[in-house]
């Protein structure tokens, strides 16, 4: 049982290995398939009532906006923001795919986390772990509840009210709940549909320069003010993205860390000095999450 107050904070590379693109990659794939207009994705747009016209506005301005982020395009761009949405959406849920997260890819890491959250079936939801995820994808909290629910045999709903004791916390939105989150939830599923497009990029967060009223960064400073122990997993280090953690509240006693693979050691330390403190960004030791996890993190 994880006893010593962890915050997991995660970037797009924590959710890789379980089939999701990182944020160049889907930045990448969205222009690449809207300039052409016989793929799926600008069909999926023309089935959500865009004319053709609209598509070829926003992947012509997407293309040349100077930045590899569709997110941070849409924060300057709120014209296009329905529509840059609805292209995240229609891109990103295609990837909920079943066997990808169950069938113990190359870097398992869920599986290893919850392995460490071992506990009686009513104790799990005292686990002392958070979870901050810039993510839309919702593999994590899917993965918790059908390990829980296929470990312990109790059903869906007994499940959810354990799992919901973990607080899981996308500050950017997510792709919608699941049933047993929310009334008329959508199973996690590949399956796409110009309907379901729609719902789920209503739940897409463009988060704006101010963050002080958006009530799931409020539950985040609470949660990284309190934590023992912070980690980074598979994170950009955008400075914007940092920023807005108010890392300037958390006190020098913290144990902070992070992987860092792929970052020259200029950029890391650059990284270091930002975030403050005692920051121990492991520079290109670690490619793998999991990895990290076992030969960093200590949970009691």
């Amino acid at each position: 049982m994880i006893t010593k107050k962890t915050v997991l904070i995660l970037g797009a590379g924590a959710s890789t290995p379980y089939g999701y693109p990182t944020g160049a990659t889907l930045y990448k794939t969205i222009c690449e398939e809207l300039e052409g207009s016989g793929t799926y994705l600008h069909k999926a747009l023309v089935d959500m009532n865009y004319d053709a016209s609209e598509i070829a506005d926003f992947v012509h301005a997407l293309r040349r906006c100077g930045k590899s982020s569709v997110d941070t395009f849409l924060e300057h761009r709120i014209d296009f923001l329905n529509i840059g949405k609805a292209a995240m959406a229609a891109a990103l849920i295609p990837r909920e795919d079943e066997k990808k997260l169950f069938s113990e890819p190359d870097d398992d890491w869920y599986k290893y986390v919850f392995q460490q959250m071992n506990a009686t079936f009513n104790d799990f939801g005292k686990n002392k772990i958070v979870f901050i995820t810039y993510n839309y994808d919702r593999s994590l909290e899917h993965f918790l509840h059908e390990s829980l629910k296929n470990l312990s045999g109790r059903t869906d709903n007994e499940c959810a009210a354990i799992v919901k004791k973990i607080p899981i916390i996308h500050l950017h939105g997510y792709l919608g709940g699941f049933s047993w989150q929310v009334k008329k939830g959508r199973a996690y599923s590949s399956k796409v549909e110009a309907g379901e497009i729609k719902k789920a990029s209503t739940k897409i967060q463009v988060v704006s320069e101010d963050v002080k009223k958006i009530k799931e960064f409020k539950r985040a400073h609470e949660a990284l003010k309190s934590a023992d122990q912070i980690f980074f997993l598979g994170f950009g280090y955008d400075e914007v993205n940092i920023s807005r953690l108010n890392t300037k509240d958390w006190n020098t006693n913290k144990v902070i860390g992070g992987t860092s693979c792929g970052l020259t050691e200029l950029k890391r330390k650059s990284v270091e000095n930002l975030i403050g403190g005692s920051v121990g960004l492991h520079y290109n030791r670690y490619d793998k999450t999991k990895t990290f996890l076992e030969e960093v993190v200590s949970w009691i």
